[in-house]
C-alpha cells in the first residue's frame, strides 16, 4: 500500500485516473496500489528479480499494471510526453550510482512528462536516527579513504556508500 504521506501526494497533485510511471518499481508496491485506485500505471526496474517477484504480485491483484525491464536512465522505451505522472518512491534515487547518472534520470523524467505533468520523488531522510544517522556522522571521515580506495575506477562523493555490493548515496 501506499504511504500516508504518499497518498497525501498523490491526491494533491496526480490527475485522477491519470497515467502514471514507477520508476524504480522494485516489486510493485507504488505501481499495484496506484493502479488499485485507478490509475494507469507501468512500472520499470532494472534488477529482473525484483520484476520477477512485483510480476507475482500483479497477478495475485489481478491488475493490467505492466513492469518492464529499463535503466531510469535511459527510458528511449517511452516516447516524450507519455505519462501524466511519475513517481519514485523510497530509496530508489539513493540507489543511481553517480551524480551523472542521477541528472540523467532527471533529464529522462522531464522528457517522458506530459506538460504540466508532476513527479514525485520521496527519499529517506540522512538525518533519520540508527544506522543511516551513524552513516551520516562517519561519512567526512569515509569519504577520502573511499575515494583513495577507488581511485579513478567509479565516481565518489559525498554521500556515497558501498555495503557489500549495494550502492547507496545518503542525502
Amino acid at each position: 500500500d501506499l504511504w500516508p504521506s504518499e497518498r497525501i501526494l498523490i491526491d494533491r497533485y496526480f490527475q485522477a485516473g491519470g497515467s502514471v510511471l514507477d520508476i524504480g518499481c522494485g516489486a510493485g508496491r507504488v505501481a499495484i496500489a496506484l493502479s488499485i485506485k485507478g490509475y494507469d500505471t507501468k512500472g520499470i526496474d532494472i534488477l529482473p528479480a525484483m520484476l520477477e517477484a512485483g510480476e507475482k504480485q500483479v497477478a495475485t491483484h489481478r491488475i493490467r499494471t505492466r513492469l518492464l525491464y529499463m535503466d531510469a536512465a535511459n527510458m528511449s522505451g517511452f516516447a516524450g510526453g507519455s505519462f501524466d505522472n511519475a513517481i519514485m518512491a523510497y530509496n530508489a534515487y539513493e540507489l543511481i550510482h553517480g551524480r551523472e547518472r542521477r541528472k540523467k534520470v532527471m533529464s529522462e523524467v522531464s522528457r517522458i512528462l506530459k506538460p504540466g505533468g508532476h513527479f514525485i520523488l520521496t527519499i529517506r531522510s540522512g538525518f533519520a536516527f540508527g544506522k543511516r544517522m551513524l552513516w551520516w556522522l562517519l561519512m567526512p571521515f569515509m569519504h577520502p579513504f573511499m575515494k583513495i580506495r577507488l581511485r579513478g575506477k567509479c565516481e565518489w562523493f559525498l554521500g556515497d556508500a558501498m555495503k557489500g555490493n549495494s550502492y547507496h548515496h545518503y542525502y
